[in-house]
């Protein structure tokens, strides 16, 4: 019931980007989500005690957004680092698909933006390919197999999550989509 934007971050894990995000941001909204029970526990009580209240915390499951969230509701998704399920038989587990994509399609509003980043090459192929089938509902704005130096000064590249940093010193090129909404 607040004025602003309203973004939606899927598996949040600790929290380090959101919160950094959010204290730069502090005229937009900002709802964090993940399952985990240890790190939503750790997660919910570092977000009370902080000042700033412009970022809320779900423990549910990204596959679900769209009974969570009404049509056109959300300006943006964050998705980074999810585990890339890299064994054959467990791709099926895996979020970035079609019926994910057609909830993120529902839950945007005309002109939101999904942001994207990930470690993983196959993962990230795999992303491309299923973004790339559902073509008609995201533009691609934005595609990156290594950001952080072919796009330095971008949002994506601002903002480091934990996992990202353990890449970053491990020399791992860091992926990027941008998707905007074709509403």
């Amino acid at each position: 019931k607040r004025e602003g934007q309203l973004f939606l971050e899927i598996g949040t894990g600790a929290g380090h980007c959101t919160i950094d995000y959010c204290i730069d941001h502090p005229e937009q909204h900002f709802i964090g989500l993940d399952y985990r029970f240890k790190r939503s526990f750790h997660l919910a009580k570092k977000l009370s005690a902080l000042e700033f209240k412009n970022f809320r915390y779900l423990r549910a499951k990204g596959e679900r957004i769209e009974y969570m969230f009404d049509e056109n509701e959300l300006d943006g998704i964050f998705y980074f680092f999810p585990d890339p399920w890299p064994k054959t038989k467990h791709n099926k587990k895996r979020l970035i698909q079609e019926t994910f994509l057609k909830s993120a399609y529902k839950t945007i509003k005309p002109g939101g933006i999904f942001y994207i980043k990930t470690d993983h090459d196959d993962y990230a192929e795999w992303m491309d390919r299923e973004i790339k089938k559902q073509s008609d509902l995201f533009e691609v704005i934005l595609e990156s197999p290594d950001l952080r130096s072919e796009y330095p000064d971008h949002l994506l590249a601002k903002y480091t999550t934990g996992f990202e940093k353990i890449f970053l010193e491990q020399g791992i090129k860091i992926k990027a989509f941008v998707l905007r909404s074709k509403k």
